[in-house]
């Protein structure tokens, strides 16, 4: 009898586990996607690039993204030097336990027209 009921709870904790990592599996997957259609987004870019004084008017609230699905927690961008995040979509208090957050590096158009690297980042619920 104890035997059957290690064996059910080691076949719960696995499939528990299974879910968790498909959960965030499908997280991952909508952060790539969010990456991809912010790098494009109108408000965000110029020429195909990024551009760090749209972000921060997104940020500012003068302009918003196109795509901001339900998932979407949070939109950052900054310059990979260092210096200020601009939050294109949400706020500090949405980096929390139960989002998953993915980056990716960009280049961005920076104050003055240079084209520098910079850091693209999203948070995505996992639930």
């Amino acid at each position: 009898m104890m035997c059957v009921g290690l064996v059910m709870a080691a076949a719960h904790a696995a499939a528990a586990a299974g879910a968790a990592s498909a959960r965030e599996a499908r997280a991952r997957a909508q952060g790539e996607i969010c990456l991809d259609a912010l790098s494009r987004d109108p408000a965000l870019t110029d020429a195909g690039l990024l551009v760090l004084a749209s972000a921060r008017e997104a940020a500012a609230g003068n302009t918003t993204v196109a795509f901001h699905p339900a998932a979407l927690r949070f939109a950052t961008l900054r310059l990979a030097e260092g210096g200020a995040e601009a939050w294109v979509v949400g706020t500090l208090d949405d980096l929390r336990p139960g989002v998953v957050v993915v980056s990716r590096p960009v280049p961005v158009i920076a104050d003055g027209g240079r084209i520098v690297p910079g850091i693209l980042r999203v948070g995505v619920d996992l639930s």
